[in-house]
């Protein structure tokens, strides 16, 4: 069970890092001045168009999820393309998610362990519709539903100043959602901060901090060396056979175990 849950909330929080920069690549926060330097708002303008310009990437993270047992570390090999195809290679000190392996082709989603040798199969109205069967996970399930619907707007962006990242020279934004009347629309319970580079506008590192509910997870993922931009990426990058002998589930076969809860620890 602790396992199940620890890899749940690593994938939870990539998927989450992940949708950040997707979300703010197509949506404004409102502007904050700042007493020197670009505002916030101009730094995440500038952010947005670096990756709405980018057709792909591939690129490697250094990442940190707090778990109910300890930190979980790893890193994270990334391959993206415009629209909507992404895998995502994981390698972790924790046996149950090193060489955990995600891929997804637009509502097509597949995670493969390799320790379990265990495929699990799923589309994305799916895998919302087997979420909200588990009452343990409707509260996640609603949070990620609403920051997709949402996005980056109505927030608001400070330039908290300079920062230096893996040697790189950047900006630390932090981008906080305003409060809201509307139960539908309300995230006041997640914190961002960017880490954006001065010279490429890219995001460097990216840390993320969620309530909601009785569900809290922290966290951060920092990039490793250069990010590639528009690479040519083979296909085969985003489809998956799974492996001969390998057990394979599809999520609508069965329901997903239940997960308990837990206040997690805060991150540095």
């Amino acid at each position: 069970m602790k396992q199940t849950r620890t890899q749940g909330l690593t994938l939870l929080l990539m998927g989450l890092l992940l949708l950040a920069l997707t979300a703010c690549a197509a949506q404004t926060p409102a502007a904050t001045p700042t007493p020197t330097g670009p505002s916030g708002a101009e730094l995440m303008t500038q952010m947005q168009k670096a990756i709405a310009d980018a057709q792909s990437a591939h690129l490697t993270l250094r990442f940190q999820v707090a778990s109910a047992e300890g930190p979980v570390t790893g890193t994270a090999e990334v391959w993206a393309q415009r629209p909507g195809q992404r895998r995502i290679q994981l390698r972790s000190d924790l046996g149950s998610v090193d060489g955990i392996l995600a891929v997804t082709a637009g509502d097509q989603g597949w995670a493969y362990s390799k320790r379990d040798d265990l495929v699990l199969v799923a589309d994305r109205s799916l895998l919302q519709s087997q979420l909200g069967r588990q009452p343990e996970l409707r509260e996640i399930a609603g949070f990620v539903e609403k920051l997709m619907a949402r996005g980056f707007t109505d927030t608001e962006a400070v330039n908290q100043g300079a920062a230096t990242i893996a040697g790189r020279a950047t900006y630390k934004v932090q981008v906080t959602f305003k409060p809201t009347a509307d139960p539908t629309q309300k995230l006041e319970g997640i914190g961002t901060v960017f880490y954006i580079d001065a010279q490429t506008h890219l995001p460097q590192r990216v840390e993320i901090e969620v309530t909601y509910g009785n569900f809290t997870v922290r966290g951060f993922a920092e990039v490793q060396g250069e990010i590639e931009l528009n690479p040519t990426l083979d296909a085969a990058l985003f489809t998956f056979d799974p492996p001969p002998g390998a057990a394979v589930i599809n999520l609508a076969d069965v329901p997903l175990p239940s997960v308990v809860p837990a206040e997690l620890p805060v991150v540095k």
